[in-house]
């Protein structure tokens, strides 16, 4: 099993960070797509792992948000906070395959 994390940190409180139509493509195996909800159109985080490192530890990541970001009506939201916001999915990987990651 594979993991695809995502990580990013605000710079301030006051601003966040929007993650939409996430895909990785299997090229060797009909272009299939590896992600669940990679655009995130049920609205829920279903497939994803949303987490948030502080400097305690631990903590929540941010929330599915509805409003046109990039595609379709829903959009990651990155928690405003002055700490590391991460997302992540895992999955399986054959070897020798190309994967194709976009975001």
């Amino acid at each position: 099993m594979n993991t695809l994390e995502f990580g990013f940190k605000a710079k301030t409180s006051a601003k966040t960070w929007h993650l939409d139509d996430v895909s990785v493509i299997d090229t060797n195996a009909s272009n299939s797509e590896m992600l669940i909800n990679g655009n995130f159109e049920n609205g829920t985080l279903i497939g994803w792992q949303a987490f948030c490192s502080n400097l305690n530890g631990g903590g929540t990541g941010g929330t599915i948000t509805q409003s046109s970001c990039h595609n379709g009506s829903y959009f990651y939201d990155g928690a405003r906070a002055v700490a590391y916001d991460f997302l992540r999915q895992s999955f399986s990987m054959a070897i020798r395959h190309v994967y194709v990651l976009s975001f």
